[in-house]
């Protein structure tokens, strides 16, 4: 068993390093924990940029220092704005389509499962928290959304991702119930692996965009 785990650890480390930086997907990160913990009754902005700071240190261990950087440069920057958008309630796919600084998309590969998982979650948390809690109808809505992915990330990434809706929607649904976070449904649905823990071993502190942009620059 620890040489399985010592073999998982060394792919997730190979896998990072491959992956290389993406500041759009560090802001991506910023909002979609803004956004679960602002629904989470984090709604006071010296609290909510604190737990920030803190998600951006588990950034830091996922991604690499780099990106642990720049989040923290774009919660400390930006907290103003982000916080602003979260009171109108603005979803995360909007706030990245008013973007300032847009990414090549053709030198962009198809995004992994992880990714496909995490743009996944946090349209489920923005469609949850705005009055779409019948998981039938969540089921639908996340089903437009992998639709919406395509545009962006190509055929593949639709097909994986209905495939994750299709076969995943009671876990999604259940984890969302259960007000987890973001990342713990994507461990709990095995499509993300790494060095962050679960949920509940969390400190108790706190903690791919469609469009690869985003307006906290």
């Amino acid at each position: 068993m620890l040489k399985y785990l010592l073999l998982v650890a060394f792919a997730a480390v190979v896998v990072i390093a491959q992956r290389g930086h993406d500041p759009c997907h560090d802001c991506d990160f910023v909002i979609r924990q803004a956004e679960h913990h602002f629904h989470n009754n984090i709604t006071d902005k010296t609290a909510l940029k604190q737990e920030l700071l803190v998600e951006c240190q588990w950034l830091g261990r996922r991604e690499g220092q780099q990106a642990a950087a720049h989040c923290t440069d774009v919660v400390n920057k930006q907290i103003d704005k982000i916080f602003a958008d979260l009171q109108a309630a603005k979803m995360k796919f909007v706030l990245a389509l008013a973007a300032v600084v847009v990414v090549a998309l053709a030198q962009r590969p198809t995004p992994g499962p992880c990714q496909i998982c995490d743009y996944l979650i946090a349209q489920a948390v923005h469609h949850f928290h705005n009055n779409i809690n019948d998981k039938g109808a969540l089921l639908t809505q996340l089903t437009q959304e992998c639709n919406e992915l395509g545009r962006y990330e190509g055929q593949d990434a639709v097909t994986q991702c209905k495939a994750m809706v299709a076969a995943q929607i009671d876990t999604i649904y259940a984890d969302l119930t259960a007000g987890k976070d973001p990342w713990q449904t994507c461990f709990d649905l095995h499509e993300c692996f790494g060095t962050e823990p679960t949920h509940g071993t969390r400190p108790s502190q706190g903690p791919e965009a469609v469009a690869r942009g985003a307006r906290y620059f």
